[in-house]
Protein backbone atom coordinates (compact mmCIF):
# COMPACT_ATOMS: atom_id res chain seq x y z
CA UNK A 1 0.00 0.00 0.00
CA UNK A 2 2.80 2.62 0.99
CA UNK A 3 4.80 1.53 -2.02
CA UNK A 4 1.80 2.17 -4.44
CA UNK A 5 1.12 5.39 -3.00
CA UNK A 6 4.69 6.43 -2.61
CA UNK A 7 4.40 5.38 -6.87
CA UNK A 8 1.30 7.81 -6.94
CA UNK A 9 3.57 11.27 -5.57
CA UNK A 10 6.25 10.68 -7.29
CA UNK A 11 3.98 10.21 -10.72
CA UNK A 12 2.03 13.15 -9.60
CA UNK A 13 5.19 15.54 -8.59
CA UNK A 14 6.43 14.55 -12.27
CA UNK A 15 3.68 15.51 -13.92
CA UNK A 16 2.83 18.77 -12.17
CA UNK A 17 6.38 19.80 -12.61
CA UNK A 18 6.05 19.16 -16.80
CA UNK A 19 2.69 21.11 -16.50
CA UNK A 20 3.22 24.04 -14.22
CA UNK A 21 7.34 24.55 -14.95
CA UNK A 22 8.72 23.17 -17.96
CA UNK A 23 6.10 22.45 -20.75
CA UNK A 24 8.77 19.51 -22.28
CA UNK A 25 6.22 17.42 -24.29
CA UNK A 26 3.52 20.39 -24.47
CA UNK A 27 2.02 21.15 -27.23
CA UNK A 28 0.32 24.24 -25.91
CA UNK A 29 1.18 27.21 -23.61
CA UNK A 30 -1.78 29.21 -21.97
CA UNK A 31 -1.10 32.89 -20.94
CA UNK A 32 -3.08 33.55 -17.95
CA UNK A 33 -3.69 36.91 -16.02
CA UNK A 34 -0.57 37.33 -13.68
CA UNK A 35 -1.24 37.39 -9.76
CA UNK A 36 -0.40 40.46 -7.36
CA UNK A 37 2.33 41.46 -6.85
CA UNK A 38 4.08 40.37 -10.18
CA UNK A 39 0.75 41.31 -12.91
CA UNK A 40 2.82 39.99 -15.56
CA UNK A 41 1.80 37.46 -17.62
CA UNK A 42 2.15 33.21 -16.78
CA UNK A 43 2.49 30.23 -18.69
CA UNK A 44 0.70 26.59 -17.61
CA UNK A 45 1.82 24.35 -20.65
CA UNK A 46 -0.32 21.13 -21.74
CA UNK A 47 -2.11 18.77 -24.18
CA UNK A 48 -4.87 20.70 -26.05
CA UNK A 49 -6.63 17.63 -26.53
CA UNK A 50 -6.87 16.66 -22.88
CA UNK A 51 -8.20 20.70 -21.87
CA UNK A 52 -10.59 20.30 -25.34
CA UNK A 53 -12.23 16.97 -23.53
CA UNK A 54 -13.25 18.22 -20.57
CA UNK A 55 -13.76 22.06 -21.28
CA UNK A 56 -16.40 22.97 -23.81
CA UNK A 57 -15.45 26.39 -24.00
CA UNK A 58 -11.59 25.32 -24.62
CA UNK A 59 -13.17 22.78 -27.33
CA UNK A 60 -14.98 25.38 -29.69
CA UNK A 61 -11.93 27.39 -29.53
CA UNK A 62 -9.19 24.52 -30.17
CA UNK A 63 -8.46 23.49 -33.43
CA UNK A 64 -6.77 20.14 -33.07
CA UNK A 65 -6.76 18.59 -36.52
CA UNK A 66 -4.10 21.96 -37.11
CA UNK A 67 -2.49 22.78 -33.61
CA UNK A 68 -3.90 25.88 -33.72
CA UNK A 69 -6.21 27.30 -30.98
CA UNK A 70 -8.82 29.72 -32.69
CA UNK A 71 -9.44 33.31 -30.29
CA UNK A 72 -13.48 33.84 -30.02
CA UNK A 73 -14.51 36.67 -28.03
CA UNK A 74 -15.48 35.20 -24.87
CA UNK A 75 -11.83 34.20 -24.30
CA UNK A 76 -10.59 38.02 -23.78
CA UNK A 77 -8.65 40.02 -25.85
CA UNK A 78 -5.51 40.01 -23.92
CA UNK A 79 -3.24 38.68 -26.97
CA UNK A 80 -1.22 40.55 -28.60
CA UNK A 81 -2.39 42.40 -32.07
CA UNK A 82 0.10 39.77 -33.88
CA UNK A 83 -1.47 37.26 -32.46
CA UNK A 84 -5.22 38.80 -33.52
CA UNK A 85 -3.68 39.53 -37.39
CA UNK A 86 -2.35 35.90 -37.63
CA UNK A 87 -4.67 33.76 -35.65
CA UNK A 88 -2.10 32.05 -34.17
CA UNK A 89 1.38 32.42 -32.56
CA UNK A 90 3.67 30.36 -31.48
CA UNK A 91 6.84 30.05 -29.08
CA UNK A 92 10.32 29.38 -30.28
CA UNK A 93 9.58 25.46 -29.17
CA UNK A 94 6.85 25.39 -31.29
CA UNK A 95 3.96 25.56 -28.96
CA UNK A 96 0.74 27.62 -29.69
CA UNK A 97 -0.01 30.19 -27.45
CA UNK A 98 -3.52 30.45 -26.01
CA UNK A 99 -4.53 33.60 -24.59
CA UNK A 100 -7.22 33.33 -21.73
CA UNK A 101 -9.72 36.05 -20.60
CA UNK A 102 -8.23 38.35 -17.98
CA UNK A 103 -10.48 37.01 -15.32
CA UNK A 104 -8.79 33.35 -15.60
CA UNK A 105 -5.98 34.16 -13.47
CA UNK A 106 -2.71 31.89 -13.18
CA UNK A 107 -3.42 30.50 -9.91
CA UNK A 108 -7.13 29.66 -11.16
CA UNK A 109 -5.57 28.33 -14.27
CA UNK A 110 -2.97 25.91 -12.22
CA UNK A 111 -5.38 24.32 -10.49
CA UNK A 112 -7.97 24.04 -13.92
CA UNK A 113 -4.73 22.00 -15.19
CA UNK A 114 -4.37 20.02 -12.13
CA UNK A 115 -7.86 18.81 -12.65
CA UNK A 116 -7.01 17.83 -16.56
CA UNK A 117 -4.50 15.68 -15.66
CA UNK A 118 -5.84 13.68 -12.38
CA UNK A 119 -3.60 15.27 -9.90
CA UNK A 120 -5.14 16.20 -6.22
CA UNK A 121 -6.38 20.17 -5.51
CA UNK A 122 -4.36 22.36 -3.55
CA UNK A 123 -6.77 24.37 -2.64
CA UNK A 124 -6.30 27.24 -0.40
CA UNK A 125 -8.49 30.24 0.98
CA UNK A 126 -6.48 32.86 -1.30
CA UNK A 127 -6.85 30.67 -4.47
CA UNK A 128 -10.27 29.69 -3.90
CA UNK A 129 -12.03 32.18 -5.62
CA UNK A 130 -10.26 32.55 -8.24
CA UNK A 131 -10.56 28.76 -8.94
CA UNK A 132 -14.26 28.88 -8.89
CA UNK A 133 -14.06 31.85 -11.56
CA UNK A 134 -11.66 29.94 -14.07
CA UNK A 135 -13.99 26.85 -13.55
CA UNK A 136 -17.02 28.65 -14.22
CA UNK A 137 -16.10 30.48 -16.90
CA UNK A 138 -14.69 27.37 -18.55
CA UNK A 139 -17.70 25.46 -18.01
CA UNK A 140 -15.62 22.68 -16.13
CA UNK A 141 -19.24 21.89 -13.23
CA UNK A 142 -16.98 19.40 -11.27
CA UNK A 143 -14.21 21.51 -10.68
CA UNK A 144 -16.94 24.46 -9.53
CA UNK A 145 -18.96 21.86 -7.36
CA UNK A 146 -15.34 20.99 -5.61
CA UNK A 147 -13.96 24.63 -5.02
CA UNK A 148 -17.47 25.32 -3.85
CA UNK A 149 -17.67 22.95 -1.15
CA UNK A 150 -14.06 23.18 -0.21
CA UNK A 151 -14.80 27.08 0.25
CA UNK A 152 -17.85 26.81 2.26
CA UNK A 153 -16.72 23.69 4.50
CA UNK A 154 -13.45 26.02 5.40
CA UNK A 155 -15.80 29.34 6.02
CA UNK A 156 -18.41 27.14 8.29
CA UNK A 157 -14.95 25.79 9.94
CA UNK A 158 -14.22 29.00 11.11
CA UNK A 159 -17.77 30.01 12.78
CA UNK A 160 -17.53 30.74 16.32
CA UNK A 161 -19.33 28.39 18.33
CA UNK A 162 -20.16 30.35 20.94
CA UNK A 163 -23.86 31.46 21.30
CA UNK A 164 -24.78 29.30 18.56
CA UNK A 165 -28.03 28.39 20.11
CA UNK A 166 -29.54 31.69 20.47
CA UNK A 167 -28.25 32.95 16.98
CA UNK A 168 -30.50 31.29 13.83
CA UNK A 169 -27.85 32.41 11.33
CA UNK A 170 -24.79 30.35 13.62
CA UNK A 171 -27.22 27.89 14.30
CA UNK A 172 -27.70 27.19 10.54
CA UNK A 173 -24.40 27.77 9.41
CA UNK A 174 -23.59 25.27 12.45
CA UNK A 175 -25.77 22.29 10.92
CA UNK A 176 -23.67 23.08 7.63
CA UNK A 177 -21.21 22.07 9.37
CA UNK A 178 -22.40 18.56 10.66
CA UNK A 179 -23.90 18.48 7.16
CA UNK A 180 -20.66 18.87 5.50
CA UNK A 181 -18.34 16.36 7.82
CA UNK A 182 -21.33 13.93 6.97
CA UNK A 183 -20.60 14.03 3.27
CA UNK A 184 -16.85 13.65 3.92
CA UNK A 185 -15.77 17.04 3.61
CA UNK A 186 -13.20 17.23 6.31
CA UNK A 187 -12.77 20.45 7.31
CA UNK A 188 -9.91 19.54 9.33
CA UNK A 189 -7.75 18.95 6.95
CA UNK A 190 -7.19 22.01 4.56
CA UNK A 191 -4.23 22.12 2.32
CA UNK A 192 -2.04 24.98 1.86
CA UNK A 193 -2.78 27.34 4.75
CA UNK A 194 -2.01 30.65 2.63
CA UNK A 195 -3.77 34.09 2.58
CA UNK A 196 -4.09 37.24 0.22
CA UNK A 197 -3.02 40.45 0.92
CA UNK A 198 -6.24 41.22 2.61
CA UNK A 199 -6.36 38.47 5.20
CA UNK A 200 -8.60 35.88 5.64
CA UNK A 201 -11.77 38.11 5.38
CA UNK A 202 -9.98 39.72 2.25
CA UNK A 203 -10.04 35.88 0.57
CA UNK A 204 -13.54 35.16 1.25
CA UNK A 205 -14.82 38.11 0.08
CA UNK A 206 -13.28 37.42 -3.28
CA UNK A 207 -14.57 33.71 -2.76
CA UNK A 208 -18.35 35.39 -2.21
CA UNK A 209 -18.08 37.76 -4.93
CA UNK A 210 -16.92 34.94 -7.26
CA UNK A 211 -20.08 33.16 -6.48
CA UNK A 212 -22.27 35.98 -7.39
CA UNK A 213 -20.84 37.02 -10.66
CA UNK A 214 -22.88 36.27 -13.69
CA UNK A 215 -21.04 34.05 -16.08
CA UNK A 216 -22.73 32.78 -19.30
CA UNK A 217 -26.10 33.03 -17.70
CA UNK A 218 -25.55 31.60 -14.85
CA UNK A 219 -26.09 34.48 -12.11
CA UNK A 220 -27.85 34.73 -8.57
CA UNK A 221 -31.81 34.37 -10.84
CA UNK A 222 -30.43 30.56 -10.84
CA UNK A 223 -31.53 28.59 -7.50
CA UNK A 224 -28.50 26.61 -7.10
CA UNK A 225 -26.13 29.51 -7.63
CA UNK A 226 -28.33 31.59 -4.86
CA UNK A 227 -28.15 28.99 -2.88
CA UNK A 228 -24.40 28.90 -3.35
CA UNK A 229 -24.08 32.47 -2.63
CA UNK A 230 -26.26 32.72 0.37
CA UNK A 231 -24.07 29.55 1.90
CA UNK A 232 -21.51 31.09 1.21
CA UNK A 233 -22.67 34.80 2.70
CA UNK A 234 -24.22 33.33 5.96
CA UNK A 235 -20.79 31.62 6.93
CA UNK A 236 -18.81 35.18 5.97
CA UNK A 237 -21.06 36.76 8.49
CA UNK A 238 -20.84 34.43 11.35
CA UNK A 239 -16.98 34.20 10.70
CA UNK A 240 -16.55 37.29 10.85
CA UNK A 241 -17.04 40.86 12.56
CA UNK A 242 -19.37 42.96 10.32
CA UNK A 243 -17.85 45.87 10.84
CA UNK A 244 -13.87 44.14 9.90
CA UNK A 245 -15.90 43.06 6.71
CA UNK A 246 -17.20 46.65 5.43
CA UNK A 247 -14.16 47.73 6.06
CA UNK A 248 -11.51 45.84 4.45
CA UNK A 249 -11.05 46.80 0.78
CA UNK A 250 -12.07 43.62 -1.07
CA UNK A 251 -15.21 44.81 0.14
CA UNK A 252 -15.26 48.38 -2.58
CA UNK A 253 -15.08 45.75 -5.30
CA UNK A 254 -17.80 43.70 -4.75
CA UNK A 255 -20.75 43.15 -7.61
CA UNK A 256 -23.55 44.91 -6.86
CA UNK A 257 -25.32 41.70 -6.29
CA UNK A 258 -23.13 40.64 -4.07
CA UNK A 259 -23.84 43.42 -1.57
CA UNK A 260 -27.39 43.60 -2.15
CA UNK A 261 -27.49 39.90 -0.98
CA UNK A 262 -25.39 41.04 1.93
CA UNK A 263 -28.64 43.20 2.55
CA UNK A 264 -31.05 40.69 2.98
CA UNK A 265 -29.37 39.20 6.32
CA UNK A 266 -29.93 41.17 9.85
CA UNK A 267 -26.87 40.94 11.01
CA UNK A 268 -25.64 43.27 8.20
CA UNK A 269 -27.41 46.36 10.09
CA UNK A 270 -25.94 46.50 13.72
CA UNK A 271 -24.34 49.30 12.58
CA UNK A 272 -25.89 51.50 9.76
CA UNK A 273 -23.42 54.29 10.21
CA UNK A 274 -20.57 52.49 9.28
CA UNK A 275 -21.98 50.26 6.65
CA UNK A 276 -23.74 53.73 4.96
CA UNK A 277 -20.26 55.13 4.78
CA UNK A 278 -18.79 51.95 2.90
CA UNK A 279 -21.28 51.55 1.00
CA UNK A 280 -20.61 55.45 -0.25
CA UNK A 281 -16.95 54.66 -0.92
CA UNK A 282 -17.95 51.59 -2.60
CA UNK A 283 -20.28 53.49 -4.94
CA UNK A 284 -17.61 56.29 -5.49
CA UNK A 285 -14.47 53.78 -6.34
CA UNK A 286 -16.71 52.41 -9.21
CA UNK A 287 -16.98 56.62 -10.43
CA UNK A 288 -13.61 55.92 -12.91
CA UNK A 289 -13.87 52.08 -13.70
CA UNK A 290 -17.58 51.83 -14.87
CA UNK A 291 -20.77 53.69 -16.22
CA UNK A 292 -23.01 54.44 -13.53
CA UNK A 293 -26.49 53.43 -14.62
CA UNK A 294 -27.96 55.03 -16.81
CA UNK A 295 -31.15 57.74 -15.78
CA UNK A 296 -34.26 56.56 -16.26
CA UNK A 297 -36.49 57.98 -18.43
CA UNK A 298 -39.33 59.10 -15.84
CA UNK A 299 -36.72 61.27 -14.57
CA UNK A 300 -37.29 63.81 -17.48
CA UNK A 301 -41.34 63.29 -18.00
CA UNK A 302 -42.27 62.43 -14.37
CA UNK A 303 -42.08 64.63 -11.03
CA UNK A 304 -39.41 66.42 -10.19
CA UNK A 305 -37.21 65.64 -7.50
CA UNK A 306 -35.06 69.10 -7.48
CA UNK A 307 -34.84 71.11 -4.38
CA UNK A 308 -37.93 73.55 -3.91
CA UNK A 309 -37.26 76.81 -4.93
CA UNK A 310 -36.42 78.88 -1.83
CA UNK A 311 -38.54 81.60 -1.61
CA UNK A 312 -37.59 85.27 -0.18
CA UNK A 313 -39.37 87.51 1.72
CA UNK A 314 -38.87 91.50 2.29
CA UNK A 315 -40.78 94.46 3.65
CA UNK A 316 -43.19 95.56 1.06
CA UNK A 317 -41.66 93.75 -1.89
CA UNK A 318 -43.88 90.85 -3.68
CA UNK A 319 -42.61 87.43 -3.07
CA UNK A 320 -39.35 86.09 -4.90
CA UNK A 321 -38.38 82.80 -5.78
CA UNK A 322 -34.79 81.61 -6.13
CA UNK A 323 -33.90 78.51 -8.07
CA UNK A 324 -31.48 76.11 -6.65
CA UNK A 325 -28.86 75.07 -9.30
CA UNK A 326 -29.36 71.11 -10.18
CA UNK A 327 -26.07 69.44 -10.00
CA UNK A 328 -23.78 68.64 -13.02
CA UNK A 329 -24.13 65.07 -13.68
CA UNK A 330 -20.59 64.12 -13.80
CA UNK A 331 -20.56 65.20 -10.29
CA UNK A 332 -23.46 63.35 -8.93
CA UNK A 333 -24.11 60.42 -11.35
CA UNK A 334 -21.72 57.89 -9.36
CA UNK A 335 -24.05 58.38 -6.72
CA UNK A 336 -27.04 55.71 -8.96
CA UNK A 337 -25.21 53.39 -7.27
CA UNK A 338 -26.71 54.37 -4.04
CA UNK A 339 -30.19 54.01 -4.90
CA UNK A 340 -30.79 50.41 -4.57
CA UNK A 341 -28.54 50.26 -1.62
CA UNK A 342 -30.29 53.04 0.16
CA UNK A 343 -33.92 51.63 -0.26
CA UNK A 344 -32.15 48.75 2.03
CA UNK A 345 -30.43 50.41 4.54
CA UNK A 346 -32.12 51.00 8.21
CA UNK A 347 -31.69 55.02 8.33
CA UNK A 348 -34.32 54.66 10.83
CA UNK A 349 -31.85 53.26 13.24
CA UNK A 350 -29.19 56.06 12.86
CA UNK A 351 -29.28 59.03 15.57
CA UNK A 352 -30.62 62.39 14.34
CA UNK A 353 -26.88 64.12 14.26
CA UNK A 354 -24.76 60.71 12.78
CA UNK A 355 -28.11 61.11 9.89
CA UNK A 356 -27.72 64.55 9.10
CA UNK A 357 -23.81 64.27 9.61
CA UNK A 358 -23.83 61.48 7.08
CA UNK A 359 -26.33 63.07 4.67
CA UNK A 360 -24.13 66.57 4.27
CA UNK A 361 -21.16 64.21 3.66
CA UNK A 362 -22.28 63.92 0.21
CA UNK A 363 -21.85 66.93 -1.45
CA UNK A 364 -23.07 67.24 -4.04
CA UNK A 365 -25.97 65.08 -3.62
CA UNK A 366 -27.97 63.72 -6.33
CA UNK A 367 -31.77 65.01 -6.08
CA UNK A 368 -33.02 61.38 -6.25
CA UNK A 369 -30.74 60.21 -3.78
CA UNK A 370 -31.44 62.38 -0.85
CA UNK A 371 -35.68 61.92 -1.95
CA UNK A 372 -35.07 57.85 -1.38
CA UNK A 373 -33.09 58.53 2.06
CA UNK A 374 -35.41 61.09 3.51
CA UNK A 375 -38.61 58.89 2.69
CA UNK A 376 -36.66 55.47 3.50
CA UNK A 377 -35.94 57.15 7.09
CA UNK A 378 -39.33 58.55 7.17
CA UNK A 379 -41.26 55.27 6.01
CA UNK A 380 -39.44 53.44 8.70
CA UNK A 381 -39.92 55.61 11.57
CA UNK A 382 -43.42 55.38 10.97
CA UNK A 383 -43.24 51.92 10.70
CA UNK A 384 -41.67 51.75 14.26
CA UNK A 385 -43.66 54.03 15.87
CA UNK A 386 -47.12 51.69 14.23
CA UNK A 387 -45.70 49.19 15.66
CA UNK A 388 -44.81 50.40 19.39
CA UNK A 389 -48.50 51.61 19.53
CA UNK A 390 -49.74 48.15 18.62
CA UNK A 391 -47.65 46.67 21.04
CA UNK A 392 -49.24 43.94 23.51
CA UNK A 393 -47.73 45.63 26.44
CA UNK A 394 -49.09 48.99 25.47
CA UNK A 395 -52.70 47.38 24.89
CA UNK A 396 -52.66 46.09 28.30
CA UNK A 397 -51.27 49.00 29.50
CA UNK A 398 -54.46 51.00 27.82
Amino acid sequence: MEEGYEIRLLRDATVEDEVINNGLFADTVFKCAGSYPSRHNEEVFGQAALFALLSPVLRDRLDLSRGMCQLGSTMGSAAPETTLLAGVKRDKHGRQEVWLADEISARGFREVARYVYGLPNKFNTLKIGDVMLAARILQIPELDQAALRWGISYLRSLAPWRGMHNDPLASRVHDGVIAARSEGALIDKFAEPEEGRYGQIGDALCFYASLCLPIAGDDLNSQGRRQAAEACRDAILVAFDCQEMSSNPVFLDLPEDALLLLFECEVIHEQPEHLWEHCVRWAFTRKDRELPPTKPTWFCSGPSFEKPAKKMFAPGARMVAVSVPEPADEEVDWQRWLLPIAERMRFKDMAAGAFAAHVEAIHPMLPELRQVIYRVRRQGIRQEMASIRGSPLLLEAS
